[in-house]
């Protein structure tokens, strides 16, 4: 699943503190609460109700961990714990593991910002993030109509659901492909976290794998 932090009320980064500093924070789904360092609110309705006490939340491609104490699905609310210290931006995306959220693969905002400015500007490629299944595709598709045939969809293949409905060619076949669109010329699309790797002093996803293997396997 991924969401958005709504804006933070006492500054535009928040420091988040891991475990040893006992700090917890307060998660709520009204989306109309201003964050501070107590307390931040997402866009899911659902959060509540979808997660349990040892669940994670995990935010900024899994660099910033939270452990689930306590729900309340009445009030729309979560208590967790900080795993690691980071700084927390705006509307950070969050992922919750192991959980489907059946949200749409194109928010009303996506099909307002497609129809009203994407088309207008005759744009030829679209990133679809966190696609799922094949029908997320196919309603990109059906959304852009007679212009679908000339504008390319990009797969952003970004939770466990979209992983086990990849075709296992593509996974083993991926190095390949980059190494033929490099030779050609074409452009190739890598990850925001290599372009991190030179500002952060804290380990990517990937780079993880040589730091602490049993943190970036829980992650993943």
């Amino acid at each position: 699943m991924v969401t958005n932090i709504d804006w933070m009320n006492e500054s535009s980064l928040l420091h988040i503190r891991e475990r040893n500093h006992s700090q917890e924070i307060t998660v709520s789904v009204d989306y109309t609460i201003k964050g501070d360092s107590n307390f931040i609110s997402v866009s899911y309705k659902k959060l509540a109700e979808h997660l349990k006490p040892g669940g994670l939340i995990l935010w900024s491609d899994g660099t910033i961990s939270l452990t689930v104490l306590s729900c309340d699905q009445s009030l729309g609310l979560v208590r967790c714990r900080c795993e690691n210290s980071a700084l927390l931006g705006e509307r950070e995306k969050v992922c919750l593991p192991c959980i489907e959220t059946g949200l749409p693969a194109l928010t009303e905002q996506d099909k307002e910002d497609i129809l009203q400015w994407g088309l207008p500007n005759t744009i030829n490629i679209i990133a679809l993030s966190s696609v799922r299944k094949g029908s997320d595709l196919d309603e990109a598709r059906e959304l852009l109509g007679v212009h679908g045939k000339s504008i390319m969809l990009m797969s952003k293949v970004e939770n466990e659901q979209g992983v086990a409905n990849v075709p296992r060619w593509i996974i083993t076949a991926q190095k390949r492909m980059i190494e033929k669109a490099n030779a050609l010329g074409k452009p190739v699309v890598t990850t925001i976290q290599v372009v991190l790797d030179s500002t952060s002093c804290r380990s990517t996803s990937a780079e993880a794998t040589g730091v602490d293997p049993e943190s970036v396997m829980q992650t993943m």
